[in-house]
């Protein structure tokens, strides 16, 4: 876990997506730091330090970010106001999380999906017309490994829940998962949605790195 030192309120807590890692964050945690703000990175199964683990495809993040966001309130004292903030696979681990730990003032999800069962299917069909079923076999396989059943993470239905502030990022040319998806998370949360031009997957922060820390810093400024 990377943690700036020293660690005040507010605290931003930055989760990397599946491919991704705690390095990828960087500019955005050092711009936030520069601005005052506590930033911590936990790492997650199956990357970096924890490679050896199974990723558990946002449910076993979101108990990390859960873990996360204890162990931040019991190092800062008081009631520090914790922001998480995850990308693709970590965005819907932080919506995952919000329904266990209640602790947080706000969340910022960049490209995550709204229901990972439709999800995949829509990004296998996307690589080649009918994958989903030529691939039904490999999807099992890794739901057996997992332990994951992908009809049971829908972050969508935490966000539904979740009556603090929010906001949604989504890049336009996102090839992974759909607009669509955003808007719907959106619109299930009450928050704000902003479409990224001209940004892919997981890289909104890379067009306009000052104007995404802008937006992060609003919801607890």
């Amino acid at each position: 876990m990377w943690v700036s030192e020293p660690l005040a309120s507010p605290v931003f807590v930055l989760v990397h997506g599946y491919g991704g890692s705690q390095a990828g964050w960087s500019d955005v945690a050092l711009l936030l730091h520069a601005r005052g703000f506590g930033v911590v990175i936990p790492a997650m199964p199956g990357h970096g330090p924890r490679a050896k683990e199974q990723s558990g495809f946002a449910v076993k993040e979101a108990d990390i970010v859960v873990d996360t966001v204890e162990w931040i309130h019991e190092r800062v004292g008081g009631e520090p106001k914790v922001v998480l903030v995850g990308i693709s696979m970590g965005g819907a681990a932080c919506w995952l999380a919000t329904e266990k730990n209640p602790a947080i003032e706000a969340v910022v999800s960049e490209g995550s999906f709204a229901r990972l069962g439709p999800a995949t299917k829509q990004w296998l069909n996307r690589k080649a017309p009918g994958a989903h079923i030529a691939l039904y076999p490999v999807t099992q396989m890794a739901r057996r490994m997992t332990g994951v059943d992908p009809a049971s993470v829908n972050p969508v239905e935490s966000a539904a829940k979740w009556a603090g502030k929010s906001l949604v990022i989504h890049g336009e040319h996102d090839a992974l998962f759909s607009t669509d998806d955003a808007r719907e998370i959106a619109e299930a949360a009450g928050g704000d949605l902003w479409i990224v031009e001209g940004a892919g997957h997981a890289h909104c922060s890379s067009v306009d790195l000052e104007a995404y820390v802008d937006r992060l810093a609003a919801l607890v400024e």
